[in-house]
């Protein structure tokens, strides 16, 4: 027997695979009993197995490493060194890529340390004086991460109506202030940011717990941040006095009649805060150096909040604040 028997090019099969499949080419596959069927439950199973190992990556329950940039990187056949001239395998479909790359970051994570490194080995590359199949994926990457971030911001908007999850919630809400001047700019990327202002700080009320110092501290710097950017004024009849809005715009526009119920509910919840601190002070036979810190970290923020409520809004929701628990 030939021990030196030739072996079978795994790239050569590798490269054969493309992205509507999910097995070696057959033209006979297609003519199989149930062969639709089949694909198309392989598909779901595997984003499912997609989502729910992103959601795991977020929670902290898997770490990146530094092989999965290796590999991502490997993968793009750069002509560098060895791989000059040669396409040895197919780069990974970029979708998943940036799928897995924006669920990697946050939670502690040095996953923008790695993309960073990662960017800064193909830079070069991004340059039209370099061609090749690799431009593809690499442009193909840069457009599928922005998509991804979008709609992580847009999942978080979602989650935050989620109260059952509380160190969820927290997360979440940790994350928030660093994207809020993105999210009230109206830029050509992004026009719709605006429109998630109102219902993100109805959503996040519920927040203001006072038997939960840390959720009640991460929705403060929430609105906190929400508020130093955004004036509290109702806006709606501009729709009618002017024909030059924006579906979008009119929609945003429209969605300020809410500002006074936020400013009234967000001050009947800072009042029954209140309230409940001062029984539990007066109930105490010795105080708690821990609660005096907890009650200056938010004193701090409420005060900052105030303000900004108030030298920014509207006269009418300046009356609803100075009547507020009389």
């Amino acid at each position: 027997m030939d021990n030196h028997q030739s072996k079978p090019n795994v790239h050569d099969s590798e490269s054969e695979v493309r992205d509507d499949n999910l097995q070696k080419p057959n033209i006979y596959n297609k003519y199989l009993p149930f062969y639709e069927s089949i694909k198309r439950h392989a598909f779901e199973s595997f984003d499912e197995i997609r989502e729910n190992l992103s959601r795991t990556i977020q929670l902290g329950e898997l770490h990146p490493s530094f092989s999965i940039f290796t590999r991502i990187l490997n993968r793009f056949s750069l002509p560098i060194g060895k791989n000059h001239g040669l396409q040895e395998s197919s780069p990974y479909m970029m979708i998943d890529v940036a799928r897995w790359l924006v669920a990697m970051i946050g939670n502690g994570s040095s996953c923008l340390q790695y993309m960073r490194e990662l960017f800064m080995a193909i830079k070069v590359f991004y340059h039209p004086s370099n061609t090749g199949e690799f431009q593809e994926f690499l442009i193909e990457l840069i457009l599928k991460l922005a998509e991804q971030f979008v709609e992580r911001v847009q999942l978080l908007f979602l989650s935050v109506d989620n109260m059952t999850e509380p160190d969820r919630f927290t997360l979440i809400m940790k994350c928030l202030p660093g994207i809020v001047r993105q999210i009230v700019r109206q830029t050509p990327t992004y026009s719709e940011g605006q429109t998630y202002v109102l219902p993100l700080l109805m959503s996040v009320l519920p927040g203001i717990d006072s038997n939960d110092f840390r959720k009640k501290e991460v929705t403060f710097e929430v609105l906190d941040a929400i508020l130093k950017l955004v004036p509290c004024v109702d806006c709606s009849s501009t729709v009618y006095k002017r024909t030059d809005l924006t579906e979008i715009e009119k929609q945003v526009c429209l969605s300020t009649t809410q500002f006074e119920d936020f400013v009234t509910d967000f001050l009947n919840r800072i009042f029954q805060m209140i309230s409940q601190r001062s029984t539990e002070i007066s109930d105490a036979t010795v105080t708690n150096n821990k609660i005096n810190w907890e009650d200056e970290t938010i004193d701090i923020k409420l005060i900052s909040i105030m303000s900004s409520i108030v030298q920014q809004c509207s006269s009418k929701i300046f009356q609803v604040c100075t009547n507020s628990n009389q």
